[in-house]
């Protein structure tokens, strides 16, 4: 540990565990909805969908019901398919033909890292049949992916997925479900249907003849001499195969030259089955479409090598099919008017018949820019309903849906180039069609119109279109996007305020949230925050106190919008009150200056007479960053404009940080590069000039990066890492309140450990008078620790201190410095996990409070990143520790929220009486700061109170000081 010893105990510190619920409390946690495009038809004039969110903050499953009038029926928020820890995601859902569903989806509960298939029947109230958990359906151990689902046209169900434990390129298993869980076919692991040892690509499968089911796939075992082939199986409701064995692995469809892939298949006729797929037997650059037809007993109903649908020069894609005993439709991608601009072109085709509509099938959509991601439904009259993504009035991100109906003649119902379902503004996606059992159809897509995901649906009739209010009903919503770059400001009053960089708007605009956190704020405050500023495009902000009034300037960079005048980044900030409300006379902010020209870095402080500095990089000389610094009062600019306090030709300065100065100026530090970087400073005095020559923080010439900077009693400690070395190490600086380098010319030596020492973590006690230094270390070679180090302000001796030696990695560490003289610590921790947790420790005097190596604070799924601790209650010596958090992940993406933990450190005084100045001796300066006490000159702190009211009695009064004076002279 540490070889140092403090002669005097001034208080003891009972160290609690924490104060809110485990794995803390949600600053801001989205809902961050995942649709997956699953639905399908309830009863007549129903439909039933499904998608997760993060509404618990794990990833969990719900569904909803709408009917034709676009009211919910399973409640505002819909009902939960399944509530269980770990993270259930990308539901599959089929009706049971009694206005009920069953869901099947991805587990992640016992599988962290590669996760299990489990299932759920909702009922037609939208209560579950089964534990709310959900039922197995495999937990063999390894990943298993790519489920399916199809209807057994008998009210139960068949589920297929690609286990990927069993061989590399995965065996295709499954299972039957009824509404009694008990009727689960090998619960738990599944039955081969598929075992051969080729690749199943893109397994469909769709309702046979009752009780059966049959898939399709793209096969490679052919590969060498046909390229991919499709290949077929028929299972029966006991999972029997019965076209072959799972070990011959199906019977082959259609083994034409060149690759044929992406193979859809669905229900024709009790006695038959329609597939299409893409196929490449004429040109393997471009894609054709094929058809074919299949009975129950295996035999092809149309020429072997299948039958054209599509033929034209150009290239056509991701056909699929829907059909009744009236005629088949097929529906495309079709590139022939654009290269990489697709249209939507659709054929029917009847057994018997052959194709119905024009040769190389009926262009539906050919609108400009791309139209993409079809899906369709017949009508039930001989017709069809085919929806799209279109972006005819704008690429992406603003994608309209559109719909087209047309008849068994080719005739269509809406305008030529399709109905419009919704055209708000923003990004629409992965619309759904079904069939309301009327004739007319649901439609249901995701909504970014606000930023945010929502789940959105229109009713459409081929007389009437749009049945529900333009641009469609909104049915669910969540907040979602992300949190980042979250800082924090004790605000005074026993309050602190939070605030983070906020995706939450999506493409509309980046902006500030804060959140103000108090005493019992858990419990009354709904989390996830204020809006700061309403100026879209807010990067990296930066609060400060701009009064003891706890005013706050809010500063950050606007990034320039395509509809901005602006084209560089520039600074601005934002006046707020303590209630976080935007003050003056606009709430999109206030530019620092526009000067047209890029601002970068920035740092604020405020002075003791109340005016803020606030520094920042420029590059108005477009040749490189200089140092710029204006000054507020009362949010009103004081210099005409930026003062220039560095410019170096032709050298990136850029600025760090600033600290005020008793005399009402500031300190500034920065980054000189020119080459190699150094680390430098300036003093400023109250009216922006430079005061002296600018401060080289160390002689060598090798690169250095400031990394911190706190103001002590006697003058500023700035940290940096240094790579004279090679290596990255932690050197220090002391500069007195004068400018003058109290330390070597060369730094202060805090780490020279083997290999690199990074992201170091800095803060000052002023009880101990010491500053402490915590950083990231990598001196074993093999993984990183968290080592931290004492540098006393008067004697500038280094300690070191082994804070987390431990398996794994401990990185990212934050040190701060409580009101008595105590540390707490915080970082990320890998240890025994694939991801990081956030660990704890405390020091008071020389001891750890807590196991060495530090204990658990949050250990919830997935990452938890850069904890960040500061003071929220001096009345109770509380404490926040807040980080990012990606508990409410979704593979593949990660989401990040913020979270928060409390500590509280009871302080029970325990002083040495007469010592009041806590010197080890007792004399006449005592007696004086009594005197000073008494007479007002001083206000004490909870220590010196303590040791000077020597009788007790909570007065300090000339009773005390005649003890001591008896103390003295009579020993």
């Amino acid at each position: 540990m540490r070889n140092k010893i403090y002669i005097l105990t001034f208080f003891a510190l009972v160290f609690s565990q924490y104060d809110w619920i485990d794995n803390g409390v949600p600053v801001r946690q989205g809902i961050h909805i995942e649709w997956q495009r699953t639905g399908d038809k309830g009863n007549n004039g129903e439909m039933i969908f499904a998608w997760s969110d993060t509404r618990y903050v794990g990833r969990d499953i719900y569904a909803q019901k709408v009917d034709v009038n676009g009211s919910n029926q399973w409640g505002s928020e819909g009902s939960p398919v399944v509530i269980a820890p770990g993270r259930q995601e990308d539901p599959i859902l089929i009706s049971d033909g009694s206005g009920g569903a069953f869901i099947i989806w991805r587990d992640y509960r016992n599988e962290p890292a590669d996760g299990d298939i489990y299932a759920q029947h909702v009922q037609s109230d939208g209560s579950v049949s089964w534990d709310i958990t959900g039922v197995p359906l495999t937990v063999v151990p390894g990943e298993q992916v790519s489920l399916n689902m199809a209807s057994d046209g008998m009210g139960g169900v068949f589920v297929i997925w690609n286990d990927l434990s069993v061989a590399t390129l995965g065996h295709t298993y499954g299972t039957h479900l009824t509404t009694d869980p008990n009727d689960i076919i090998a619960p738990g692991e599944g039955v081969p249907l598929i075992s051969n040892d080729s690749a199943h690509n893109g397994v469909s499968i769709e309702t046979a003849e009752a009780g059966s089911a049959i898939m399709v796939w793209a096969d490679n075992r052919n590969i060498d001499t046909s390229g991919f082939d499709i290949y077929t199986q028929r299972v029966d409701i006991n999972c029997n195969t019965l076209w072959s064995t799972p070990e011959e692995g199906g019977i082959p469809l259609c083994m034409a030259d060149g690759s044929q892939e992406y193979a859809k298949i669905t229900h024709y006729s009790e006695t038959a089955s329609v597939i299409v797929w893409e196929d490449k037997r004429y040109d393997e650059d471009s894609g054709d479409i094929f058809i074919q037809y299949i009975d129950m007993d295996g035999n092809l109903l149309l020429d072997d090598a299948g039958e054209e649908i599509c033929t034209d020069v150009s290239n056509q894609i991701k056909p699929r099919v829907k059909a009744d005993s009236q005629g088949a439709y097929i529906v495309w991608e079709d590139e022939r008017y654009t290269i990489e601009e697709s249209d939507i072109f659709v054929q029917r085709h009847v057994l018997g018949e052959g194709s119905i509509f024009v040769e190389n099938g009926l262009g539906i959509c050919t609108a400009s820019n791309t139209q993409d991601q079809p899906r369709l439904t017949v009508d039930g009259n001989g017709g069809a309903y085919i929806v799209w993504m279109d972006e005819r009035y704008a690429p992406f991100p603003e994608i309209e849906i559109f719909m087209q109906h047309i008849n068994q003649n080719g005739e269509t119902s809406f305008d030529d180039q399709g109905l419009i379902v919704c055209d708000a503004q923003g990004f629409q996606f992965n619309p759904l069609v079904r069939n309301d059992g009327y004739g007319n159809v649901f439609a249901l897509w995701g909504d970014m119109r606000t930023g945010s995901i929502g789940l959105h649906a229109q009713h459409i009739s081929p007389s009437n279109g749009i049945n529900l209010e333009e641009n469609g009903i909104e049915l669910y919503w969540g907040m979602d996007g992300n949190a980042l770059k979250a800082q924090s400001l004790y605000l005074g009053n026993n309050e602190s305020l939070i605030y983070w960089e906020d995706h939450r708007e999506g493409i509309y605009g980046y902006y500030s949230f804060g959140q103000k956190i108090y005493s019992g704020w858990e419990n009354v405050v709904e989390p996830n925050g204020l809006k700061l500023c309403n100026n879209a495009a807010q990067l990296y902000p930066q609060a400060g106190l701009s009064s003891s009034e706890s005013d706050i300037t809010l500063g950050f960079l606007k990034e320039p919008t395509a509809d901005s005048e602006i084209t560089e980044y520039t600074l601005y900030y934002q006046p707020l009150n303590n209630n976080l409300e935007m003050i003056g006379e606009t709430d999109q902010g206030f530019p620092v200056f526009e000067s047209g020209t890029s601002q970068n870095e920035f740092d604020m402080s405020l002075s003791d007479d109340e005016n803020l500095f606030f520094a920042f990089s420029d590059v108005r000389n477009y040749i490189d960053k200089d140092i710029y610094l204006q000054k507020y009062n009362n949010f009103n600019p004081v210099f005409a404009e930026p003062i220039l306090l560095i410019d170096n030709y032709f050298v990136d300065d850029e600025l760090k940080y600033i600290s005020s100065t008793p005399s009402n100026g500031c300190f500034i530090t920065y980054n000189s590069a020119a080459g190699d970087t150094r680390a430098n400073a300036i003093l400023v005095d109250s009216d922006g000039s430079i005061i002296g020559e600018s401060i080289r923080l160390s002689t060598v010439e090798q690169d250095q990066f400031i990394k911190g900077l706190v103001k002590t009693d006697l003058g500023f400690f700035v940290i940096w890492e240094d790579q004279r070395f090679g290596s990255a190490d932690i050197y220090g600086q002391f500069v007195s309140f004068d400018g003058d380098l109290l330390g070597p010319q060369d730094g202060i030596p805090i780490t020279i450990a083997a290999n690199d020492q990074l992201k170091p973590s800095i803060t000052y006690n002023s009880i101990l008078n010491e500053i402490m230094v915590c950083w990231e270390d990598f001196r074993n070679g093999l993984d990183y620790d968290i080592y931290c180090a004492t540098i006393n302000e008067t004697t500038l001796e280094v300690l070191t201190i082994d804070l987390s030696v431990d398996s794994g990695n401990q990185k990212a560490p934050f040190v701060y410095a409580a009101l008595y003289g105590s540390y707490l610590f915080a970082w990320e921790d890998s240890r025994g996990s694939v991801t990081s947790d956030i660990y704890y420790q405390s020091m008071s005097g020389e001891n750890f409070n807590h196991p060495i190596n530090g204990i658990v604070l949050c250990d919830a799924d997935f990452n938890q990143f850069t904890p960040e601790i500061n003071l929220y209650n001096e009345d109770s010596n509380s404490y926040m520790i807040y980080w990012r958090d990606s508990r409410s992940n979704s593979t593949p993406e990660d989401i990040y929220n913020l979270y928060a933990q409390s500590v509280t450190i009871e302080v029970i005084h325990e002083c040495d009486l007469f010592d009041v100045n806590s010197d080890g001796i007792i004399n006449i300066i005592d007696i004086v700061l009594i005197l000073n006490i008494i007479f007002g000159i001083t206000t004490p702190n909870d220590i010196e109170s303590c040791s000077a009211d020597i009788n007790g009695d909570e007065i300090i009064d000339v009773l005390d000081i005649v003890l001591v004076v008896i103390y003295i002279f009579d020993g």
